[in-house]
């Protein structure tokens, strides 16, 4: 008997919604990254305080 590798264990319903909840936070992620971008000012020090913020820190670690 073949035993699929992808699941872990888990059902099918488990993986399709923990993909979609990893999609949900990185289209969040990307979403505020770019808008930071598109209306933040782009300097040097703004974008490492932007990324260097505590909520910002954790965000990026959890998106990664």
């Amino acid at each position: 008997m073949v035993t699929p590798v992808t699941s872990f264990g888990r059902s099918g319903v488990a993986d399709f919604v923990l993909q979609r909840a990893t999609a949900i936070v990185l289209a969040v992620y990307a979403l505020l990254v770019f808008g930071y971008f598109l209306f933040g000012t782009v300097e040097s020090g703004s974008i490492a305080a932007f990324f260097g913020s505590l909520p910002m820190r954790i965000f990026s670690t959890l998106a990664l």
